[in-house]
């Protein structure tokens, strides 16, 4: 058996990541936790080898340009619950045919509450709350 796979192709991304957290001590009321965190894609571009023309993928098959995640925490003793707000920019998609479809932008909110112990740990998520997306673009 002989092996000859060689990659050719390249890849250029650039963007940037941001991520913000503040807690704040409530006293005996617990403790809240804000954080922020965003994803912006600058460049993605790629060749798929040497003699190719370079494809900009930008806002392409899932690379969105913005994807952001806005929540907030609060605990207290052994119980903590938050919110979580998931963003994602739009983009299109080739379903195969040739022809680009659009999808818009979305915002998905989901919901946690735990309990932690010493030595177990509960905990429940509920994803997408509103049973469906909203669309924002």
């Amino acid at each position: 058996l002989r092996d000859t796979y060689v990659n050719l192709a390249e890849r250029d991304v650039r963007g940037a990541d941001l991520e913000l957290r503040y807690r704040l001590a409530t006293g005996g009321a617990g403790t809240l936790t804000l954080n922020a965190t965003a994803s912006y894609l600058d460049r993605f571009v790629e060749r798929v080898t040497p003699d190719s023309a370079d494809e900009d993928k930008i806002g392409l098959d899932g690379r969105s340009r913005l994807r952001a995640n806005f929540g907030a925490t609060w605990q207290r003793g052994h119980w903590q619950t938050g919110i979580n707000v998931r963003f994602i920019g739009g983009y299109r998609y080739d379903p195969g045919d040739g022809d680009l479809k659009q999808i818009p932008s979305w915002t998905v909110f989901d919901l946690t509450a735990a309990w932690r112990g010493e030595r177990d740990e509960l905990l429940l998520v509920v994803r997408n709350v509103a049973a469906g997306s909203i669309a924002t673009g």
